[in-house]
């Protein structure tokens, strides 16, 4: 049986991972990263990318990354398979070494929303997407894709079972911050339509939440986003948030974090 841990925001900061596995020795590991992983703003990441490979490999560790507002939708696809689209400060597509990357990882995998996996013998499912609060102040194609977004689709959910915990980059509605906060108000100041578009999407991704209840005991839900560690239970789902870089054990099928 693998230790798996959860994982926040990194914000392209590779690093953390990198450094975190070896200052701490973290061999035969699974680790999930919520979101916001940052991939896919320039083609430079491919170096980087290739480093954190080898070093999550060499300690006989695994990756798996959903992707979050702040990461081109275009890297995550099945196998990795990816036609990733960056355009450069030229307005020219610029992004063969970072496809070629992704595309030869051995121990990270992009995951494409609604994938499911089995770890330790548990049933996880992973959805990917949000909207960013910033995006009016973002280049299009170069570091905001209108495809970040959450997509709710039922048709992928209305016949699963057996699924134990959930990774998503935003959380339902009841969960921590359930308020918008002054950095989300002041951002609407120049994009008239994103308290609605906000309001919507926490009320899409609860809506994932009630339909998976429905067939589907649900241990665990972990996110990201929003920058803040939070822990709450509703019925008998744990609800955790992470909060920038910070890591959390989930201990096993019985139990909760560490």
């Amino acid at each position: 049986m693998c230790n798996v841990f959860v994982l926040g925001d990194i914000h392209g900061d590779f690093s953390v991972i990198a450094s975190w596995i070896v200052n701490n020795v973290i061999t035969n590991s699974i680790i999930v990263q919520v979101g916001d992983f940052g991939i896919g703003f320039n083609n430079n990441q491919a170096e980087y990318l290739k480093q954190l490979d080898f070093v999550v490999g060499s300690h006989e560790n695994i990756l798996y990354v959903v992707r979050g507002n702040h990461d081109n939708p275009s890297c995550f696809a099945e196998n990795n398979n990816t036609s990733v689209s960056i355009y450069g400060r030229q307005g020219d597509l610029d992004s063969s070494d970072l496809e070629y990357a992704i595309r030869n990882l051995k121990n990270i995998q992009l995951l494409p929303d609604y994938t499911v996996l089995d770890i330790n013998g548990e049933k996880w499912l992973f959805v990917g997407g949000s909207i960013s609060i910033d995006r009016k102040h973002r280049v299009l194609g170069q570091s905001y894709w209108p495809e970040e977004i959450f997509v709710y689709d039922e048709s992928k959910i209305s016949e699963l079972e057996g699924i134990d915990r959930v990774v998503t980059h935003i959380s339902p509605d009841f969960c921590p911050p359930v308020k918008f906060g002054y950095i989300v108000y002041t951002f609407a100041n120049d994009d008239k339509p994103l308290l609605k578009e906000l309001k919507h999407e926490r009320v899409q991704i609860t809506k994932l939440f009630s339909k998976l209840k429905e067939k589907n005991n649900l241990k665990g839900w972990y996110s990201g986003h929003y920058h803040q560690s939070s822990y709450i239970y509703h019925g008998s789902t744990e609800f955790i948030g992470l909060n920038i870089n910070e890591f959390k054990q989930i201990l096993g099928k019985d139990d909760g974090i560490y």
